[in-house]
């Protein structure tokens, strides 16, 4: 059982859309799950058992050193997307929601040094400048998953104006660093999203510990 981030909030969207398995919202001993098709390595509770038997047992390839999540678990991911959830259950990969008072779902685990993590009054009482440049981030706009996806967009804009190929790198770096800055401006710190007040998977946690 995983604690979702911001990023995998809504797996749902991101299990239809990316890999074209529709999953819905289940509920397991009064916790509220969602299944997840990927063995993330961020964050999780399993059994020493289920490593031994399934991600190290004996029809997996798996090397010392080898990265599980880009491993195993794109080879999880293969398997359920080409036999749809029928093939789950031999993972039982889950992530446990949290709901806020508003209703509205709320990550469980948040990166420390992730973009802008505390807001300017909290950097501020520990002595750090309030709002850092936004310069100062590296930008994430035109890396990672097939770019994004905003390469197609930066590729449509310049084919519209017409420029050539050194105006059109120029142009695109240009469009990269000012989409990156403005999402980082209106982007809500991941301090205020974390749950204030215990979460009925963060009780049952506790209870089973």
């Amino acid at each position: 059982v995983g604690m979702p981030l911001l990023t995998n909030l809504h797996y749902e969207a991101i299990a239809w859309q990316h890999h074209g398995v529709r999953i819905k919202e289940v509920e397991m001993s009064g916790i509220q799950l969602v299944p997840i098709v990927f063995w993330y390595d961020s964050t999780h509770i399993t059994s020493v058992e289920h490593y031994r038997s399934l991600v190290f047992g004996p029809d997996e390839v798996y090397q010392m050193g080898n990265f599980v999540e880009e491993t195993f678990g794109v080879r999880q991911r293969q398997d359920i997307m080409s036999k749809g959830m029928e093939g789950h259950p031999k993972y039982g990969t889950y992530h446990c929601l949290s709901y806020g008072p508003d209703g509205l779902r709320r990550p469980l685990i948040c990166h420390l040094n992730g973009v802008r993590f505390l807001t300017p009054e909290q950097r501020a009482e520990r002595g750090f400048p309030a709002d850092p440049p936004v310069e100062f981030y590296p930008s994430r706009v035109m890396v990672n998953k097939r770019h994004r996806r905003i390469r197609t967009v930066l590729d449509a804009i310049v084919r519209f104006v017409g420029a050539d190929l050194q105006q059109a790198n120029e142009l695109k770096n240009i469009l990269s660093k000012e989409l990156n800055e403005t999402r980082i401006r209106s982007g809500k710190p991941a301090s205020l999203s974390l749950a204030t007040a215990p979460s009925s998977c963060g009780a049952a946690v506790a209870n089973a510990c």
